[in-house]
């Protein structure tokens, strides 16, 4: 079961930013930091020139930050 207004994720699913960006990030790797949520490192895909981030699995569930696409 997904929360309202969460949806799931898996590594290699596509992700841009809600409203912000035309970026499209692939989820690379899942990350685990002592005394913080799981986070996702997020690649960039293309030649853009952005660097990976890290962002947390929260806020990527979250459907007013972040949305996956096919």
């Amino acid at each position: 079961m997904v929360a309202p207004g969460r949806h799931t994720i898996e590594l290699g699913d596509r992700i841009i930013r809600t409203g912000r960006s035309r970026t499209v990030y692939a989820i690379a790797a899942w990350v685990e930091l002592p005394g913080l949520p799981i986070h996702a490192r997020l690649q960039p895909e293309g030649e853009g020139g952005e660097d990976a981030i890290l962002v947390s699995v929260t806020a990527l569930t979250d459907v007013n930050l972040y949305r996956r696409i096919p």
